[in-house]
């Protein structure tokens, strides 16, 4: 009778031990599958900034670019007409500022797309 309460007893306490360690591993579990959300939703959101700092250096240089390209390229159509203005400091320092903005805006372009 002795032995069949210890049997019972040791049994219960098998039982108890298992029941703990498979809740220990369904913590794990969800612990695991949590990390891997967080992990999945990080990675999406670095994407996106990505995809979206790649988009607006291509903005930049294609849209802005090509306008100062225009804005260039006109000043240099009116130059044989208004050869008097050349002469002029300040036509002089808008054509500068316009050379500098369009090397600026190259550089920022290209800087994005390398950050990417």
């Amino acid at each position: 009778m002795l032995t069949l309460i210890a049997l019972l007893y040791r049994s219960m306490r098998n039982r108890q031990r298992l029941a703990t360690q498979q809740k220990e591993l369904h913590d794990k579990q969800v612990d695991q599958l949590l990390s891997q959300q967080e992990l999945k939703s990080i990675n999406a959101m670095l994407e996106g900034q990505e995809n979206e700092r790649d988009r607006m250096g291509r903005d930049l240089h294609d849209r802005l670019g090509s306008m100062l390209g225009g804005i260039k390229a006109n000043m240099a159509a009116l130059e044989d007409r208004v050869q008097a203005m050349r002469e002029d400091q300040q036509y002089q320092k808008v054509n500068e500022l316009l050379d500098q903005t369009a090397s600026e805006l190259r550089q920022i372009s290209h800087d994005m797309a390398a950050a990417t």
